[in-house]
């Protein structure tokens, strides 16, 4: 008899089907295995925070003190001090850049930079504040260096703090247009990208200004179509780039690649949006995907990261939104921004509803789901016998139950083995489930495993006792 446990999951997501880093899975969503590395359960739920006044895609949140404020795709501006209130709707705006700086709430529109302020007195809007070489998708903005940096095509724009206004501080060469900023040390981050469609071209360019020469300081070629997003997680700038879901590192100047999302598709596209990443606890969180023409890549918020300094960095699909769609090319996840260690925000589209949601620090996600790696004992040339699986978790509690499917040699469908439930089973923290059907035990040479975690429950371990039987023929 030899036995398949199940018991080590810190190995996030896999980007292959079979064979991934030490406790790597195909698929999971909702899983928390940071808290606890030895044991696998639910991470908290997202829950809407906002009411029917949001009616576009968030594409970037920003704070100041207590205060939040969203804008959106249809050119709201939205805050939140108590709840998710619309400030304005403003004209000839899809929601290109907002930033807070020097007391003012600044606003990119189309051809323009607008203000909100003063917020510490008595604020009033001024759309027409001054003048941005017109951009219709993203006008990204950012502090550096006491002024407010602007990308207005391939333009750097400043304000500074006695508020002057300086239209092209910096101008990057002809074709480029810059969709990200962020600051790392002594210098701003310059993400750009070429065309109208981010798949124009392939051909990304990161460049480098140090806020005070004439013209910008480095720049790294990608063979990717844009450096859509920038952030800095602990003095570690990270970047997702292109049209497949892949993550980079900035290591020494050059742009490693760490990770790709998986499930995107061998065709399809995915577009993460430069207000859709964020810090939170720890981790670098994703915002997947702002754009999509992907039916089964899984969108929602991603983590990357580690446990501790033992662990490896792994990536995680931690949330759904609160309707609960994961997958569809009608959902849309326009920014993430985490406000403090229990406010986590994300800006979303699912068809025609849209809101801004809000991490529960009370509730768990009802069902969660792990799906293994295809399991073939490192012989898949033999058949195998697959007797039982025996489920270890904690006490079950009213509510709880664990369901185990399978899929056996790859048909892509998963069967229903067995339900552990406290219903059925009482406050019980083992059972034994087997293999069999009118033909008897299981035989196959590959197997798959799919367990959903219900109501909060938890597991240490699924072992799975199984034979070869067949040799290479």
């Amino acid at each position: 008899m030899k036995i398949w446990r199940i018991n080590r999951w810190f190995g996030g997501l896999s980007t292959g089907t079979k064979l991934g880093i030490d406790g790597a899975f195909s698929l999971g969503q909702g899983l928390d295995f940071k808290t606890d590395p030895d044991l696998l359960t639910a991470n908290y739920a997202m829950a809407k925070a906002s009411s029917t006044n949001v009616t576009g895609l968030v594409k970037w949140f920003v704070q100041n003190g207590t205060t939040y404020y969203a804008y959106a795709d249809d050119g709201k501006i939205h805050s939140d001090a108590t709840s998710w209130t619309s400030l304005r709707t403003v004209a000839s705006s899809s929601g290109q850049g907002l930033e807070v700086f020097n007391d003012y709430l600044y606003y990119a529109q189309n051809a323009q930079l607008g203000r909100y302020g003063a917020l510490s007195g008595a604020p009033a809007f001024t759309d027409n504040y001054q003048t941005l070489d017109s951009d219709l998708l993203f006008h990204p903005c950012k502090v550096f260096l006491n002024k407010l940096c602007v990308g207005h095509l391939r333009k750097i724009g400043t304000l500074d703090s006695s508020s002057v206004w300086t239209d092209a501080a910096i101008t990057l060469p002809i074709g480029w247009k810059i969709k990200s900023l962020e600051v790392r040390g002594d210098f701003l981050y310059i993400g750009a990208w070429k065309g109208t469609a981010i798949t124009d071209y392939e051909v990304g360019a990161l460049f480098t200004w140090d806020g005070t020469s004439t013209t910008w300081n480095s720049v790294e070629f990608i063979n990717e179509s844009g450096v859509n997003a920038l952030f800095n997680q602990n003095d570690t700038l990270y970047c997702a780039a292109g049209t497949r879901g892949n993550l980079y590192q900035v290591v020494g100047g050059n742009l490693v690649k760490i990770k790709r999302i998986p499930l995107v598709g061998a065709t399809s596209t995915a577009e993460i949006y430069p207000g859709a990443m964020t810090g939170f606890n720890g981790l670098l969180h994703v915002g997947v995907a702002g754009s999509t023409t992907s039916t089964t890549l899984y969108q929602g918020v991603y983590s990357w990261g580690q446990v501790e300094k033992n662990y490896p960095n792994v990536l995680n699909f931690d949330y759904p939104i609160s309707t609960g769609t994961v997958t569809g090319t009608g959902l849309q996840i326009g920014a993430v921004y985490a406000a403090s260690p229990t406010k986590l925000y994300v800006g979303w589209k699912d068809g025609a509803d849209e809101g801004i949601d809000l991490i529960s620090t009370s509730t768990k996600q009802s069902t969660v789901i792990l799906e293994t790696l295809i399991f073939d004992g490192n012989v898949p040339y033999k058949k195998k016998t697959f007797r039982d699986i025996k489920l270890i978790c904690k006490p079950l509690v009213s509510g709880e139950s664990i369901v185990v499917k399978y899929d056996a040699d790859r048909t892509g469908s998963f069967t229903t083995l067995a339900t552990l439930s406290f219903a059925t089973h009482g406050a019980v923290n083992e059972r034994k489930f087997s293999f069999t059907s009118s033909s008897g035990f299981l035989k196959a040479y590959e197997l798959k495993l799919r367990i959903e975690l219900v109501g909060g429950s938890s597991l240490v371990e699924a072992t799975v006792t199984y034979t070869d039987e067949e040799d290479i023929v």
